[in-house]
């Protein structure tokens, strides 16, 4: 599940230089980094790093497809319901 990371790093150089060792897609607009994460967990890990390394005075995380896993979990959780309980009926 990917997510991004929209931020207004504290410290600049520490950020970038922090991202340049990490093997992830990111972008700077003036004093905004946007960066790309192939899951929502190194998403996370990364924001922990950047805690521990000066902050952020702006912060955003979105991870769209987290919304669709849910309702996925909801859907088929639902669908397991209902086919135990047609089994029960037919036995």
């Amino acid at each position: 599940m990917p997510a991004e990371v929209e931020l207004i790093p504290t410290s600049m150089e520490s950020a970038i230089s922090f991202l340049k060792n990490k093997v992830v897609t990111w972008e700077q607009k003036g004093i905004q980094l946007r960066v790309a994460f192939p899951s929502l967990e190194e998403g996370i890990d990364f924001l922990v790093q950047l805690t521990k390394n000066g902050g952020a005075r702006y912060l955003s995380l979105e991870a769209p497809s987290f919304e669709k896993l849910i309702i996925r979990i909801i859907t088929s959780g639902s669908e397991e319901k209902l086919k135990s309980s047609n089994e029960k009926k037919n036995n």
